[in-house]
C-alpha cells in the first residue's frame, strides 16, 4: 500500500511538471516573459536610381514616421503580440513586401527587415510647359539642382546664393558668399554647393545641409564659370583673365591653373569623363583639356564669342552657343564645324539627360529655342521672359530650370 501511495505521488509529480513544461513552451511560442518588448526595423535600398529621401513607417495603422532609405530603427515600449509595420512614400520605381507581421515578446527584440528594390527610371526630357516663373531679386544667372532636388541660384547682382526645392518649385532661404556670383555648381552628391565669385574674384564653397559658407578660394582675376567633375574629386572654374583652375574638392587646394583663352566661359566633360571642353568667349575658341593630365590637347577654332557647351552622348560632336553664329556643332574627330542661326545670339546651352534635344538660350529674344539634337530641326520656341542665362536639368531630365536675370523658370 505505502508502494502505491509512493508511486501515485510520483506520478502526480511528473504530471504536474510536464504540464508545466508544456504550458512554457507553450508561452514561449506565444508571449513569453511579462512586460513589453521592442521592434528593430531594418530598411535597406538596393538598384538604380534610388529613393534618396527615404521613406515613412508606420506601426499597426499608427502615425507614419520617417525613415532612411538604408537605416535602422529601434521601437521601444512595444506591447507582446503580433504586430504589422507598413513602408509608404515609395518613388515609384521601388517596391516592397510590407505590411510585416511582427511577434513581439516581453522583454526581447524582435527583428523586422524590409528590402526595397529600385529599378532605372527611364530618361525622358521636358514637354517644354512652364510651370512656374520665380522671381528673385539679386539677377538670379546661374542654376544647378542636385539629384535631391534641391536648387541653388547664382545672384549676380548680389553677394548671395538662393536655395529652394524642385517639387515645390520655391525658394526659402539665401546664404552670402561673395560679391556678384554667377554661376553655382552642385557636387554629384548633392553636399556641397560651389559658386564662383566676379568682382569677388573667388570661389565659395557651401554645405548644403547647414546652407552656409564653408570656404572660399581666391582666383587671380574674376571668377566666371564652373563645373564639378563626374566623380567629385575635382572642381574646375574659369576667370576672366582665361585661367582654369583645377581644385581638389577633398583638400579644398588649387592643384594647378591653365592658359585657355580670355574670359574662359562655357564647361562641358566628354561621356567619359576623361576629357574637359572649354570654350574662349574672346579668343573664339574651345580647348580640350586631359583631366588625367591637366593639358590641353587641342584647340577648336569656332570664331565669334562661343559661350556654353555640351557634348554628344557618344562624344562625337560638340555644341556650342556662340552669340555671333548662333551654335556651332563641331566633329570632335576632325575639328570641322557647320553653324546654325537662330536669328539672335545664342548664350546658354544645355543638352537634356536623354541626349535627345540641345536647350538654346537667347537672352535678347527672352526665348529658349529646343533643338531636335540629332537633326538641329527646331522642335518648340518658348517664351521664358527676362534674359535667359543658364539652364539646368533635374536628374530624371523632366524639369528644365532656366536663370533669366528675372527669375527662375521652370519648365516641364
Amino acid at each position: 500500500m505505502p508502494l502505491v501511495q509512493r508511486t501515485s505521488a510520483a506520478l502526480r509529480f511528473t504530471s504536474c511538471a510536464l504540464a508545466l513544461l508544456v504550458a512554457t513552451a507553450c508561452s514561449d511560442s506565444t508571449e513569453p516573459g511579462s512586460g513589453s518588448g521592442a521592434i528593430e526595423l531594418a530598411v535597406t535600398t538596393t538598384g538604380a536610381d534610388l529613393d534618396a529621401d527615404g521613406y515613412n513607417y508606420s506601426l499597426d495603422g499608427g502615425t507614419p514616421q520617417s525613415i532612411g532609405a538604408n537605416a535602422t530603427v529601434t521601437l521601444n515600449g512595444i506591447a507582446r503580440g503580433t504586430h504589422s509595420i507598413a513602408l509608404a512614400g515609395l518613388a515609384t520605381n521601388c517596391t516592397t513586401t510590407t505590411p510585416l507581421s511582427v511577434v513581439v515578446r516581453g522583454g526581447a527584440t524582435s527583428r523586422a527587415a524590409a528590402p526595397v528594390a529600385c529599378a532605372a527610371r527611364p530618361v525622358t526630357h521636358p514637354n517644354g510647359v512652364v510651370a512656374a516663373t520665380v522671381p528673385i531679386s539679386g539677377n538670379p544667372y546661374g542654376v544647378a539642382v542636385s539629384p535631391q532636388g534641391v536648387v541653388y541660384a547664382a545672384l549676380i547682382g548680389s553677394t548671395t546664393l538662393a536655395k529652394g526645392d524642385l517639387a515645390s518649385m520655391g525658394f526659402g532661404s539665401l546664404v552670402v558668399v561673395g560679391s556678384t556670383p554667377p554661376h553655382v555648381a552642385l557636387s554629384p552628391s548633392g553636399a556641397t554647393a560651389y559658386a564662383t565669385l566676379q568682382y569677388g574674384q573667388g570661389l565659395a564653397i557651401v554645405d548644403v545641409a547647414t546652407n552656409s559658407l564653408t570656404a572660399t578660394i581666391p582666383l587671380s582675376s574674376d571668377g566666371f564659370n564652373l563645373i564639378v567633375s563626374p566623380s567629385g574629386a575635382r572642381v574646375y572654374a574659369t576667370t576672366a583673365g582665361g585661367a582654369l583652375y583645377v581644385v581638389n574638392a577633398a583638400t579644398r587646394s588649387v592643384v594647378t591653373t591653365l592658359f585657355v583663352g580670355a574670359a574662359a566661359n562655357g564647361l562641358a566633360f566628354s561621356p567619359n569623363g576623361q576629357t574637359l571642353y572649354v570654350s574662349s568667349r574672346d579668343a573664339g575658341t574651345v580647348s580640350a583639356i586631359d583631366v588625367a593630365t591637366n593639358a590641353v590637347t587641342r584647340t577648336y577654332t569656332v570664331g565669334g564669342m562661343p559661350q556654353r557647351l555640351a557634348v554628344a552622348p557618344d562624344g562625337a560632336e560638340l555644341y556650342v552657343a556662340n552669340e555671333i553664329s548662333g551654335v556651332n556643332v563641331v566633329n570632335v574627330a576632325t575639328g570641322s564645324f557647320t553653324s546654325v542661326s537662330l536669328g539672335s545670339a545664342g548664350y546658354g546651352l544645355g543638352m537634356t539627360p536623354d541626349g535627345a534635344q540641345l536647350y538654346v538660350l537667347l537672352p535678347d529674344a527672352g526665348e529658349v529655342r529646343v533643338l531636335e539634337r540629332a537633326t538641329r530641326s527646331l522642335v518648340k520656341a518658348i517664351a521664358v521672359g527676362g534674359r535667359p542665362r543658364n539652364v539646368a536639368f533635374d536628374a530624371g531630365g523632366r524639369t528644365a530650370l532656366v536663370a533669366n536675370e528675372e527669375a527662375v523658370v521652370f519648365i516641364k
